[in-house]
């Protein structure tokens, strides 16, 4: 069993009880193996370096609380994070109370609930191992295979309450959206024919007040969804950038330029789950509500609003198909020519030598060309969808 003396720092005490959950769910536990290549922080162990190194050997992670602890509702092993004391293993639980721990400075192998109780804990993880195709008779051969989350889905599983709560915002916002059509449609059919200022007020206050909730709520689900996707991003550049350096040679392809270029494109993913991307896809499940509200007060019109619909569905679905090409081939000729000039910049005395200038300043003008009609093309397809779907809403 891993052992923890003279620990000093909370790092080097966090390590040891890695150290010793690993070894009691029967995965690697060697330090050098858990933790090369990983930085760990040397006063505060975040939440997000525990999961990546779990998910390393295998192993889910579920944070539970200080309250949780006094509730018992939290698996084991884990590992308890005490206000002014190291963190401690806790393996299995005994009878009387106690929990079969990793051995401690002192040598004590065993603690009392009560005595980990005694100081507040600021934080605690459980671990448990995730097997996928486990066969029910095991033979030689076929040992059951560790399921990896992907990497992407993965990433973002993990903020799905704040991604629930944007949704929620997403509902009120088009229900408030309501109001003011249904409050035009009341002021010229009601209120000026029947000079009715003491209800114009009522209905003014009212309008005024669902157009500041309107406010209030697309800051927050602006803020929440900048929070998830800053959080995201962090993790997910920090996953690529491992595999990058832990990826092997053979797999490298032959270009550093190109390499790079397309491990700096996951900025399109992140673009997309930390602009308002997610708040126009979720606006656009509406269109059935606002339809079923212009059946409620006009009846069959709603035949022109929801034939507009059709008509800007298809001619979207349509120009994404062409546009997609085309930035498929943009993406292709953007890392030809970022392999281009990070070749040339690192060869550059070699380039003087053979005097290829020349040469390579006609195949970057060529990447460029290419580049330009692509784009051109792109801006074209993109300028045409929107001056069709203009023209249908008027």
């Amino acid at each position: 069993m891993n052992q923890q003396p003279h620990i000093l720092s909370p790092k080097e005490a966090f390590k040891a009880c890695f150290c010793a959950v690993a070894a009691y769910l029967g995965r690697p536990s060697a330090e050098t193996v858990l933790f090369a290549g990983v930085p760990i922080s040397e006063t505060r162990i975040e939440p997000d370096e525990i999961r990546h190194l779990a998910e390393r050997i295998g192993l889910e992670v579920q944070d539970f609380s200080h309250r949780d602890f006094l509730r018992g509702r939290f698996d084991l092993p884990a590992i308890v994070f005490r206000v002014s004391q190291l963190p401690i293993a806790l393996l299995a639980e005994m009878e009387g109370g106690q929990y079969l721990t990793a051995p401690q400075e002192n040598g004590r192998t065993t603690i009392d609930r009560a005595e980990i109780a005694e100081n507040y804990i600021s934080g605690g993880t459980s671990f448990s191992i995730t097997y996928a195709n486990t066969a029910e008779e095991m033979t030689v051969g076929t040992a059951a295979r560790i399921e990896r989350r992907h990497w992407l889905t993965g990433t973002m599983g993990a903020f799905w309450r704040t991604y629930s709560k944007v949704v929620l915002s997403a509902v009120f916002i088009n229900l408030l959206a309501i109001a003011s059509p249904i409050f035009t449609m009341n002021v010229y059919d009601r209120i000026l024919p029947n000079k009715a200022i003491s209800t114009l007020w009522v209905l003014a206050l009212g309008i005024g007040a669902a157009i500041l909730f309107d406010l209030l709520l697309k800051t927050a689900r602006a803020s929440l969804i900048d929070y998830a996707g800053r959080k995201a991003d962090l993790r997910i550049s920090y996953l690529l950038f491992e595999k990058v350096l832990n990826s092997s040679l053979s797999a490298r392809p032959g270009s550093t330029g190109e390499y790079a270029n397309r491990v700096t494109q996951y900025e399109f993913v992140r673009e997309f789950f930390t602009s308002n991307t997610i708040s126009v896809f979720i606006d656009t499940m509406f269109v059935f509500v606002f339809l079923a509200v212009i059946y409620a007060i006009g009846g069959w019109l709603v035949i022109i609003p929801a034939l507009a619909f059709v008509i800007s569905v298809i001619v979207g679905l349509i120009t994404q198909r062409r546009i997609g090409k085309r930035v498929a081939a943009s993406m292709n000729e953007a890392s030809q020519r970022q392999a281009l000039l990070v070749e040339s910049i690192s060869t550059l005395e070699t380039i003087k030598s053979l005097r290829a200038e020349a040469y390579l300043l006609r195949k970057w003008g060529e990447h460029s060309k290419n580049a330009a009609n692509t784009s051109e093309k792109i801006k074209e397809l993109s300028a045409a969808a929107g001056n069709i779907t203009g023209a249908i809403q008027q």
